[in-house]
């Protein structure tokens, strides 16, 4: 999925005048958060030029292969935006990064969509929910807002 992600990015930005001006997979940083030793791991670091403007986000693949009984909570993506949220108050992207990044959310399970929406929502992050086969149309708008 992140490969295809990969793809679908490069071939927006051939096809729209764009640029990818980065794309990080998996970087890893690891630091401490209440005396809790956090590994922080997105699935990519992406920053776009779009028009004049750079876009930075984070994005996370979800495949939707998460087996719950309970279909409203999932709690790897609950975990996942707890351990965006700690790395925001860290303050350690300071530095790196002009703003802290969206992050953006691309599953094959649009039931997830409305739950990861609400807890960035909660947790004060700007993040997008999308579905897979939408993700070059979400591209679209965004450059279109910029």
């Amino acid at each position: 999925g992140v490969n295809r992600t990969e793809v679908d990015t490069i071939l927006f930005c051939e096809s729209t005048n764009n640029k990818i001006l980065r794309w990080k997979h998996e970087v890893a940083s690891e630091f401490l958060y209440n005396n809790e030793k956090i590994l922080f791991i997105p699935d990519v670091l992406m920053e776009l030029q779009l028009k004049d403007k750079q876009f930075l986000g984070f994005i996370e693949y979800d495949t939707g292969s998460e087996n719950l009984r309970n279909k409203t909570d999932f709690p790897i993506i609950y975990n996942k935006l707890i351990n965006y949220k700690r790395f925001k108050s860290s303050k350690l992207w300071v530095g790196y990064y002009k703003y802290f990044p969206v992050i953006l959310l691309v599953t094959e399970d649009d039931k997830r969509i409305p739950y990861f929406n609400r807890k960035c929502q909660e947790l004060g992050l700007e993040g997008y929910g999308i579905y897979y086969e939408n993700y070059t149309d979400f591209l679209t708008h965004l450059a279109n807002m910029v």
